[in-house]
């Protein structure tokens, strides 16, 4: 999986958020996900699929107790999509999957990948695919998604198992985008890395 240093060389020092050990475990994280949380880190924002620039509750970091017919679960919120979307990335600090939250009248919960560590590898790669098609053509553009999408499929198959699956719009997302659109996602990219130092 990917390393410190691997997400310092995509996302810059300043573009990394690394979170408190100690409050880590006071909270019930595993010792591999906090490994992680605090060593490896999670970017600022990797494109639009994710950010930790949040305007509004819950925060980065909010623990929040889910009461469900099955029994209660505690998740540390680990971010954002784009405003536009507008969920929360959650970990589950009891099973070690990362869901999704989504806001709205009646929240509702799924599952975005496997682990933490998943996770993680799955926004590196996003942000390398969007170095990679700065500034290229539609079709190379178009060409780096798909090889995305099967890097992401075999790293985690369920969390692209269906069409209606998180990361598959995501995908689909990009793959729908143009030079203009490409060239904003990168700008914004680019801010949040800056805004951030």
């Amino acid at each position: 999986m990917v390393t410190h240093e691997e997400m310092v060389e995509a996302f810059g020092t300043d573009g990394i958020l690394l979170m408190d050990a100690h409050r880590l475990r006071e909270i019930g994280v595993s010792d591999e996900d906090a490994r992680i949380l605090c060593e490896v880190g999670l970017p600022v924002r990797s494109d639009e699929a994710f950010t930790t620039l949040l305007e509004d509750e819950p925060s980065v970091g909010s623990v929040i107790v889910f009461k469900t017919s099955k029994g209660d679960f505690d998740v540390l919120v680990l971010g954002g999509t784009a405003e536009r979307w507008g969920m929360r990335y959650f970990l589950d600090l009891g099973k070690g999957h990362v869901g999704l939250l989504s806001l709205g009248e009646e929240p509702q919960t799924g599952r975005a990948n496997t682990s933490l560590a998943v996770f993680v590898e799955f926004l590196h790669r996003l942000r390398l695919r969007q170095e990679a098609v700065n500034g290229e053509e539609e079709d190379v553009s178009r060409r780096h998604t798909e090889r995305l999408r099967l890097s992401l499929e075999e790293l985690d198959p369920r969390a692209l198992g269906s069409a209606e699956s998180w990361w598959s719009m995501v995908m689909d997302n990009l793959m729908k985008r143009d030079f203009i659109e490409e060239t904003r996602a990168f700008l914004q990219q680019r801010r949040a890395e800056v805004a951030r130092s």
